[in-house]
């Protein structure tokens, strides 16, 4: 079996015949060549069997069918309710027959009587027609959807679309350009040009010569910032953008345009554009410079703003160093250059505020000395942006260097005049010296060393602040353990017990210094003198604690004590009454405890840490 045969092969085919002895010899040579068959003898009856077959794939019709419907009568009825190929076949070949089909869709007229090859020939015509005709209108169809889907894109777009001919005619546009120009159907515009819309004359002569330009030479011109005066009466800033489309010649037959309305950015560019004139001229008046520095994922640094300052601090411009660090990095002395990298990195690691004073060489000038200043800020992509300040800071420089040089003047000086008194102390406590040990009173001579160890402390004091670096603060410790041990030098012959000390070690102003060891001197006195009568031993303990704000010494001891209600009265002793006088000048408070041993204890505040000027 051919394969034109077998294509066909089992196609349903109805036979629409009058003559029954005609319709059987027509079913039995359509049988032969491979078709199903079904007879009818009237077009009523045709109309039927397709009603109830819907699997019949062609009708064969004869035209003339006696009484009642003719072919071409049933044809049309059949083709109203169904697309289906119709092939005519008539013993009749006259003109009038003929023309009788060629209002109706049909795929061809066969002669009766032709043969069976031309019948299979016309039948196979006719499927091929018919298949040729479903497939065109399924292109058409898919054009049809792809021409809806295409509109659908179009008008969903907030961008105003249109398209002209070569002469400036619209030939469709978007909803949009259609709302814009208040017409109510986007097909409505074919036709119009610029002329028929609501622009003025002017404005629609430059939208013209740029279609005029796009059209001669074949290039695009793209965001053309033009106004439009809408049909509400809105004047817009727009962006247009407009493209040649070429025929099958390559030669430009129609204009696309596009475009956006900017308004609204124009508006905010230009309220931009007005903040940064203004930020720029505040900028101008800061002394120094105000700048934003960047540091990209890859490690390269620039500055995306920097004011005028940075021409006067590093003698290059603000567009020098836009994209570019290198410009500020080599105007750094040299021997600062590896401070400012480790500063940065330090802040860029724990997003720290940068803070760095460092010295500037600009050729032929002096070196500035520049204070920075800013605050880094995490971005998405992994950058770290500053924003701060530089500031020149060469007069506040030369001002310390100069305040240090009087300082250390000054303090050379000091330091000889505390010298000067130093001999002088040592002088009066030898004369004093001298004076007890040739006194034969014993009670004068107890006076007089008691004298001496109070000047000693005096001395101490100044040895210790001639011996260190600091002249308004020492340790605390220090001091008080000579003192102590310069007591028990004087009175050795005298002293028949143990001294235990235990002190916390701090920091004291100088001025109160020399009384807390005057009053050690008296106490240690006191107890020399009155503590251990007729004894051979007992022990002195000696403390000293700090919990800020204040701190407390207790010189306590093991002896015969003394009548605590007594404490006040001035018969005590000028002692006890220079130790009350003293605590008081220093702020602090002193009380005593006799009833078992004594105890003395003086409470008094201390100042928080200081830093004290050195002594250079």
């Amino acid at each position: 079996m051919s394969e034109s045969i077998a294509q066909y092969l089992n196609k349903h085919i109805l036979l629409v015949e009058d003559e029954a002895i005609i319709a059987m010899d027509e079913s039995r040579s359509l049988s032969r060549l491979g078709y199903r068959v079904t007879t009818v003898h009237s077009g009523e009856a045709a109309l039927t069997c397709l009603d109830e077959h819907s699997d019949i794939d062609l009708v064969l019709m004869d035209i003339d069918l006696g009484r009642g419907m003719d072919g071409t009568q049933c044809a049309v009825s059949i083709l109203e309710k169904r697309d289906i190929p119709i092939l005519f076949v008539s013993s009749h070949i006259e003109s009038q027959i003929v023309e009788r089909t060629e209002a109706i869709t049909v795929y061809g007229y066969v002669p009766k009587g032709a043969g069976e090859a031309v019948l299979n020939a016309s039948i196979k015509m006719a499927f091929r027609l018919f298949d040729e005709k479903r497939q065109r209108k399924d292109v058409e169809d898919s054009i049809l959807k792809s021409n809806q889907m295409l509109r659908k894109i179009i008008d969903s777009v907030h961008q105003s679309i249109f398209w002209k001919d070569m002469e400036g005619r619209y030939l469709g546009c978007n909803k949009t350009f259609a709302n814009t120009v208040r017409i109510e159907h986007p097909d409505d515009i074919i036709g119009m040009t610029d002329y028929d819309l609501p622009w003025p004359r002017h404005e629609a002569d430059d939208y013209r010569a740029d279609d005029k330009e796009v059209i001669l030479t074949g290039k695009s011109k793209l965001h053309i910032i033009e106004p439009l005066l809408g049909a509400d009466g809105v004047r817009r800033i727009i962006d247009t953008s407009k493209h040649p489309l070429f025929n099958e010649h390559g030669h430009p037959f129609v204009v696309i345009g596009i475009y956006s309305d900017i308004t609204e950015v124009r508006r905010a560019q230009e309220y931009l554009q007005k903040k940064d004139s203004a930020f720029e001229k505040l900028a101008s008046q800061v002394p120094g410079m105000l700048y934003e520095f960047l540091m990209k994922p890859d490690g390269s640094f620039s500055v995306p703003f920097s004011s005028q300052g940075v021409i006067d601090i590093f003698g290059c411009s603000p567009e020098d160093v836009k994209d570019d660090f290198s410009p500020i990095f080599n105007a750094i002395y040299d021997e600062d250059k590896p401070l400012i990298l480790r500063t940065i990195e330090e802040s860029a690691t724990s997003l720290s505020q940068w803070k760095c004073e460092y010295r500037v060489q600009l050729p032929g000038k002096p070196i500035q000395w520049i204070y920075g200043n800013s605050i880094p800020e995490k971005q998405k992509d992994g950058s770290i942006r500053w924003y701060g300040y530089n500031v020149d800071i060469s007069l506040q420089k030369a001002a310390q260097d100069e305040i240090k040089a009087q300082l250390k003047s000054k303090v050379t000086l000091l330091k000889e005049v505390h010298h000067r008194i130093k001999n002088n102390i040592a002088s009066i406590a030898s004369l004093l010296s001298i004076q007890a040990d040739m006194s034969e009173n014993p009670e004068v001579k107890n006076e007089l060393h008691h004298a001496c160890s109070r000047i000693e402390s005096l001395k101490l004091l100044y040895n210790i602040l001639l011996s260190g670096d600091e002249y308004e603060t020492m340790q605390i410790k220090g001091y008080l353990e000579k003192v102590i041990q310069t007591i028990l030098e004087i009175h050795k012959d005298e002293i028949h017990f143990s001294v235990h000390l235990d002190f916390s070690d701090f920091t004291v102003y100088a001025k109160k210094v020399f009384p807390i060891g005057i009053i050690v001197n008296e106490l240690m006195t006191n107890i020399i003198k009155y503590a251990f009568p007729g004894k051979d031993n007992g022990n002195v303990y000696i403390t000293l604690n700090k919990e800020f704000p204040w701190a407390t010494l207790v010189i306590r001891d093991d002896g015969v004590g003394m009548d605590a209600a007594n404490n006040n009265d001035p018969s005590n002793g000028f002692g006890i009454s220079l130790v009350k006088l003293l605590s008081d000048q220093i702020g602090g408070s002193f009380s005593i405890d006799g009833t078992k041993g004594t105890q003395n204890t003086i409470r008094f505040p201390i100042e928080a840490e200081q830093i004290s000027l050195p002594l250079q």
